[in-house]
């Protein structure tokens, strides 16, 4: 069973975010000081396809960029952003 926790993620019965679950069964563990960005910023969006793994420090980037300019990135949007390729973790 999950809940919808205090800061609008979806978490399992032992508070486990299941976006990183989700991206982990993919991935693979994600790498300590990355975090699971939500590309179209739903936080209830968990499909694969909506995650991505970044450097929070890259991650925070983006927020502040997407902020500033009042819009959202895609995927490619975000590649570009990394210089033409997503690391992986």
């Amino acid at each position: 069973m999950s809940r919808i926790n205090k800061n609008g993620y979806v978490e399992d019965k032992n508070g486990n975010l299941e976006h990183r679950i989700i991206y982990k069964n993919a991935h693979g563990k994600i790498p300590k000081g990355w975090v699971v960005h939500h590309i179209d910023e739903n936080k209830t969006n968990n499909d694969l396809q909506n995650l991505v793994a970044l450097p929070e420090r890259i991650h925070n980037l983006l927020h502040a960029f997407q902020t500033k300019h009042k819009t959202r990135l895609s995927r490619a949007e975000i590649s570009f952003f990394m210089r033409g390729k997503i690391p992986k973790p």
